[in-house]
């Protein structure tokens, strides 16, 4: 039978032919089935799953050679055949995970003591619940057998954020570990952060999630960020010895293989981009991804479809941000690569940092200064890059027009998160603030008569002022954005800031509580809306998720940071667990009783936020 395999391969291309295929060049991975090759294309543009995804997370019930004679002999331009062949010759998305409880869990949470207000307190309990559902454990065969399955082998068990995200995702994991650090669940923590180191040691990075279809990709690189976590709750030093040496190979990885030079009068600044090198569709999308490129010759349907996987490497996927023609904000006009983000380089700037501070703790003095040289050099390229004087804001430089650009996201938030601003003066502050005040969307956005400013908005912040159909636009809420917001403006050490701070975080508290509480299966979603208390954000490549592993380490945070001043909304929809109906109707106004009550409370006691350990656990900077 094997040697049918070419002309199989020959009847699919032709088959396929009208389609114009060529993913021959730079492939997500190496894998046969689930990277590339006439299986993957020929179920995937069949659309025999509603999500593209679903197809390239199923294990193989065989071994390689097995299916791929059994495909030999198969008719996959019929419909019938093709399924029945995915039928016999694969599992059920996910089945080679294993849910699997944390050893280190407990039903009362630590963070359960930081919070005053008894609903609230309840809630976090059954948070701290959901880490039971959400956590994995891959079964044997992932490792005695890797070619029958698209999961990335790790040795330890994991947090997932839930929904069609059955694996572990790098950014994601952040606040997901924020969140168990919390729950007081250090161990899981622990295998995770092994689990990175693993992968480091493997890749040379940490790659987008635990699929092989991601292991050409990353996502923003946090994992030094996790480590100080990690090492601020526990002080375990010899976790910290042993990941430093990988940490330095990731950020080499990023400084060798997404970076680049920008000129700003005689100086020439080096800064990292998202610069992803495949040329071919992406497995999990393979058919939206090539319905994008219709039309386009061979070179540019490989450009576009490095900028699409660019654009995921982002965790904004997608985002008008990404995209150079304003008339049509589609993936087709992503140009990635060419926008240097103010807020990736701000994470790296907190990774060099924290890495300057980490090998201080070490006694590893040489490499404490050169990280801390590190960070100095890139804290004047964010001033000179990103930072608009006639603003006040930072934008995202564009390497094609060798200019900032225009429109404002809520990454402008996360260079006071990471420490930038922290030398500033009062005033350069205080000027900042007032501009970040000043953010709002226009009636094109929002679809009121009059502009609405972020600040005042349900949930939270929306990440950006254009209403685009993308998911990381107006008028989608996403907590890690939220989170960025409310450290930052804390960050600005101003009464004014502090007091949107603990606004931002009542109002995301509240919009998740009314989610939670006003369905029986208690929702909480992967981003919400700005535009409605309680309600999913929309948009992008999939229906909204439920779970979710990011959503909860991120209200997990706030309810620790200001669980004494967060107050439960006064009216909300809550169903009853024995009859399954409605019991209380009401709507949630996000600047009512519960907001205007915990802002008096919060700012009376702000002389006692040294007491609040929460969303700057290493001194950065301190040592440099």
């Amino acid at each position: 039978m094997a040697s049918s395999l070419p002309s199989f391969a020959m009847m699919l291309l032709v088959t396929l032919m009208p389609l114009a295929m060529h993913v021959s060049a730079a492939l997500p991975c190496a894998h046969p089935i689930y990277c590339s090759g006439p299986i993957l294309e020929a179920v995937q543009m069949m659309g025999i799953f509603p999500d593209s995804k679903t197809f390239v997370d199923m294990p193989l019930n065989a071994n390689i050679s097995t299916v791929l004679e059994a495909a030999a002999a198969t008719n996959f331009s019929d419909v019938t055949a093709t399924k029945a062949f995915v039928a016999a010759y694969f599992g059920d998305a996910g089945s080679d995970l294993d849910t699997w409880t944390p050893t280190d869990w407990t039903p009362t949470p630590p963070v359960a003591a930081d919070i005053k207000d008894a609903d609230l307190k309840q809630w976090a309990i059954g948070l701290n619940e959901r880490w039971q559902t959400l956590g994995k454990k891959m079964k044997a065969d992932a490792q005695a057998a890797p070619d029958q399955h698209s999961l990335i082998f790790v040795p330890n068990p994991f947090i997932v954020p839930g929904g069609r995200f059955r694996e572990f995702y790098y950014w994601d994991t952040y606040w997901i570990t924020r969140g168990l650090l919390h729950c007081g669940m250090f161990a899981t923590v622990k295998g995770m952060l092994q689990n990175y180191a693993s992968l480091i040691d493997r890749f040379g990075f940490v790659p987008n999630g635990g699929r092989v279809y991601y292991e050409r990709r990353s996502q923003p690189p946090v994992l030094t960020l996790m480590l100080a976590d990690y090492y601020e709750f526990t002080n375990d030093s010899s976790l910290v010895k042993d990941m430093l040496p990988l940490l330095v190979k990731e950020y080499s990885f990023w400084m060798t293989n997404r970076s680049v030079n920008v000129t700003v009068g005689n100086n020439v600044y080096t800064v990292n981009i998202y610069n992803v090198d495949v040329a071919s569709p992406r497995p999990e999308s393979f058919k939206e991804d090539f319905a994008a490129a219709q039309g386009m010759n061979h070179t540019e349907q490989e450009k576009l479809w490095a900028e699409i996987a660019s654009g995921a490497e982002t965790g904004w996927d997608f985002s008008s941000r990404w995209m150079d023609d304003k008339a049509n904000l589609s993936t087709r006009s992503l140009h990635t690569s060419i926008v240097v983000p103010v807020d990736l380089n701000s994470i790296l700037y907190k990774v060099e940092t924290q890495l300057a501070d980490l090998f201080h703790r070490m006694d590893m003095a040489a490499n404490s200064t050169l990280f801390g040289l590190r960070a100095v050099a890139r804290l004047e390229a964010i001033s000179k890059i990103f930072w608009d004087p006639q603003r006040q804001l930072w934008f995202d430089f564009n390497l094609t027009s060798q200019a900032r650009q225009q429109d404002v996201y809520a990454a402008v938030f996360v260079p006071a998160w990471a420490g930038v601003t922290d030398s500033w003066s009062d005033a350069d502050r205080t000027s900042l603030f007032n501009s970040m005040q000043t953010l709002e969307a226009g009636p094109a956005a929002t679809s009121s008569k009059n502009n609405v400013k972020w600040l005042d908005m349900f949930s939270g912040v929306p990440t950006s002022s254009i209403r685009s159909g993308q998911q990381w636009d107006y008028p989608n809420m996403w907590p890690p954005l939220l989170s960025f917001a409310v450290a930052g403006l804390q960050r600005l050490r101003l009464d004014g800031a502090d007091m949107a701070a603990f606004a931002l975080a009542q109002k995301y508290i509240s919009s998740a509580y009314v989610g939670w509480t006003s369905n029986p299966a208690q929702y909480m979603f992967e981003k919400y809306s700005v535009e409605s208390n309680g309600q999913s954000g929309g948009g992008g490549e999939y229906t909204p998720q439920n779970g979710f592993g990011w959503s909860n380490g991120v209200a997990l945070d706030l309810l620790h940071v200001f669980g004494q001043w967060l107050s439960a909304p006064q009216a909300h929809g809550r169903y009853d667990d024995t009859t399954n109906k409605r019991v209380i109707i009401a709507s949630v106004v996000s600047g009512g009783f519960a907001l205007g009550a915990g802002l008096l409370l919060f700012m009376h006691y702000r002389g006692r936020k040294s007491e609040r350990r929460g969303y700057n656990p290493i001194n950065e900077g301190a040592n440099l």
